[in-house]
């Protein structure tokens, strides 16, 4: 019950003072990382996984994804 007042106090807070469109990309990039991360995860093959990493990385280094 505390932890969720505080959550969202630290929310507002964080939402009042950083530009909406700001907290928007860090919405989306979080989503992102995590449908990335549970790829990966689910992963079995070594290979796979690696192949997977190596994907990810040329993907954030890409200047689109910036």
């Amino acid at each position: 019950m505390i932890r969720e007042i505080v959550r969202e106090e630290v929310r507002d807070g964080i939402e009042r003072y950083l530009n909406p469109t700001f907290l928007q990309m860090i919405r989306e990039g979080v989503d992102r990382m995590q449908h990335i991360f549970d790829a990966v995860i689910a992963c079995d093959d070594k290979h796979d996984q690696l192949r997977l990493r190596i994907e990810i990385l040329e993907k954030l280094a890409s200047p689109a994804t910036r």
